[in-house]
């Protein structure tokens, strides 16, 4: 019944953004997690992701994965915004659809994410500029010290095979144990401040 209700309570704008209002809640098992749509990092050359989360204890979790999943053990993803047990956020991205590479960045110091309290969590993938930003609570955070490049300057114009909230995109692993809310993706780069007043529409 989940499942049914989160359709009725998100919505699509041009193709391009998906936006949940209300508060989801995830138990941490395997096959947990909440299927969105597909097409959501299909053909851009930038992505934002935006999402308050609510974990309830220590725990590595994807909080929004679009991408194929990889046969390995390796999550390969489009892009992907997830949360580290030691309160780091990474975020992966892929700029095309062959395995491998898959490119990731994580935030340079541990502890942004505090579990019980609701943090917010936004990630702005550059796939034209080989580039990945991340903010915590309204701020951009510092980063690894990491040069990467992606393949291609824009993703697939083809739907991913999968994309979920709260768990990697099979629900295999990764899978969150507490609350999301206000989930945001765009195919657009937002701006500091677009991000700020995201951050200040609290659930």
């Amino acid at each position: 019944m989940r499942k049914l209700n989160l359709f009725v309570v998100c919505f699509l704008i041009a193709g391009c953004s998906y936006i949940q209002k209300a508060p989801l809640e995830f138990t941490g098992k395997v096959g947990g997690q909440i299927p969105i749509a597909k097409d959501l990092a299909q053909n851009t050359e930038k992505l934002t992701m935006a999402v308050w989360v609510k974990p309830e204890e220590k725990i590595d979790a994807d909080l929004i994965a679009i991408g194929n999943h990889n046969k390995d053990s390796v999550t390969a993803s489009r892009a992907c915004l997830k949360i580290n047990w030691d309160g780091r956020v990474t975020v992966y991205g892929r700029s095309y659809d062959e395995i491998p590479p898959e490119i990731y960045m994580s935030s340079k110091d541990a502890g942004h994410i505090i579990p019980g309290k609701w943090n917010h969590v936004a990630a702005i993938i550059h796939y034209d500029e080989s580039r990945i930003e991340i903010f915590v609570n309204g701020k951009r955070i510092e980063n690894e010290d990491k040069k990467f490049q992606f393949k291609n300057r824009k993703t697939p114009d083809t739907p991913s095979i999968l994309a979920s909230l709260g768990g990697e995109e099979d629900g295999s692993s990764q899978n969150l144990k507490g609350k999301l809310a206000h989930v945001v993706v765009r195919k657009k780069a937002f701006s500091e401040q677009e991000i700020a007043k995201l951050y200040l529409d609290k659930p």
